[in-house]
């Protein structure tokens, strides 16, 4: 959630700066080189998890970073990734226009996009230009299917994991099967959390999946739910009489003491 928008590292790759697209705009190309006027100073990308996801390094990335699993946070989208790329999300189906030829292409939930050039894509809300220069020189579509790692390093091992990378795509998309997420959810609960956006950390997630346990979002849910108990400090019935006749003994004494106070000349 605090990827920085764009990344900065030195030759050696060993110091780095994280820049916001507002600083990256103050810059200026010279000769292949970007010169940006920024007064900040550098940090070791030794155990940096935003550089370890740069260089993809599975590993680091698997140990350094923080994943949060964020609820109903996905939405229709089509994001540009490289030439004629597009990286596709949510989308049941695509309209495909090259040269006033239209094509209607089966979509994806999550899938990469190669598009020929001089063709733009929509859907029913999105749309995107087409490629003029750097594009793929072919006439026709291909579609790749990449995997989200940080999910599956939660349940395999690294060895059973090691032809695999962050990189990677596939042709056909992957059947893998992981346990359900069971996440708490009670009709008092949008009351509780005020209506905020919640976001839970993936790697407690999965502990919580591998026992086929229940995920709660905030300690008031539990409650809710009866796993955590409160001892009842209240008494009972007889408990409850009793204080009401010492109250009504206190308030008739008090009366007699008025009264009698008033009976005397």
């Amino acid at each position: 959630m605090d990827t920085p928008k764009f990344l900065a590292l030195s030759n050696d790759k060993k110091m780095y700066l994280p820049l916001s697209g507002q600083q990256v705009m103050k810059c200026r190309k010279y000769n292949n080189n970007m010169y940006c006027p920024l007064l900040q100073s550098f940090a070791s990308s030794e155990n940096s998890c935003i550089v370890s996801i740069f260089e993809n390094d599975k590993d680091k990335v698997h140990s350094l970073c923080d994943f949060r699993f964020l609820h109903n946070h996905i939405t229709p989208k089509i994001i540009h990734l490289k030439s004629s790329s597009v990286v596709l999300y949510k989308t049941p189906e695509i309209s495909i226009d090259c040269s006033g030829k239209q094509i209607i292409h089966q979509g994806c939930d999550f899938c990469i996009m190669n598009i020929p050039c001089q063709c733009s894509i929509a859907t029913k809300l999105l749309s995107y230009p087409p490629s003029i220069t750097s594009c793929k020189k072919s006439s026709y579509i291909t579609v790749v299917h990449p995997i989200n790692l940080a999910l599956l390093q939660q349940f395999f091992k690294s060895d059973q994991l090691k032809e695999i990378n962050g990189s990677s795509t596939f042709i056909n998309k992957m059947n893998i099967n992981v346990p359900d997420f069971k996440i708490y959810n009670h009709s008092f609960s949008s009351f509780l959390v005020k209506d905020q956006q919640e976001h839970l950390s993936l790697k407690k997630m999965a502990k919580v999946a591998k026992k086929e346990g229940i995920i709660f979002q905030s300690l008031e849910q539990p409650l809710l739910d009866g796993q955590i108990d409160i001892e009842n400090n209240w008494p009972d019935l007889n408990g409850t009489l009793g204080l009401i006749g010492a109250a009504l003994a206190s308030i008739t004494f008090i009366y007699c003491i008025w009264s009698f106070s008033k009976l005397e000349p």
